[in-house]
């Protein structure tokens, strides 16, 4: 992110909250870190997957200078083991009903939200 030309200030306040609305709080952050440690680890097997699989073998082996061919030979790689973001949206989605407590915490949003990171994560170890 590139840095703001304009002058800016950040002001922390602290969060008052009872002791209810705290356990509230700490429930839906667990929930939170629960969720992404799944979607995180079944990205990585998924990964792994790719990475092991033929398709992306032999994508390796075509030029850099068929950068067309490579790249489309990448992509079908990663479709054939489910590796996309959206798979993982549904894969987040899915977690989270069967659990019905990380459900109840989380909305559809944020589980989106942290498939995405984790997600993104991966992609930073494949790529």
């Amino acid at each position: 992110m590139a840095r703001s030309k304009t002058a800016s200030f950040v002001t922390e306040l602290p969060l008052i909250v009872d002791s209810k609305q705290d356990a509230e709080l700490l429930s839906r952050f667990q929930a939170a870190r629960q969720l992404y440690n799944a979607c995180l680890s079944e990205v990585m097997v998924r990964m792994n997957l790719v990475r092991s699989s033929e398709l992306y073998q032999a994508a390796k082996k075509i030029p850099r200078e068929q950068k067309k061919k490579r790249s489309e030979a990448f992509n079908a790689a990663r479709q054939s083991c489910r590796y996309s973001e959206y798979d993982l949206h549904s894969y987040s989605s899915i977690v989270s009903k069967k659990s019905k407590w990380i459900a109840e915490k989380i909305d559809a949003h944020v589980q989106q939200t942290l498939a995405t990171r984790a997600f993104k994560a991966s992609e930073q170890v494949l790529f």
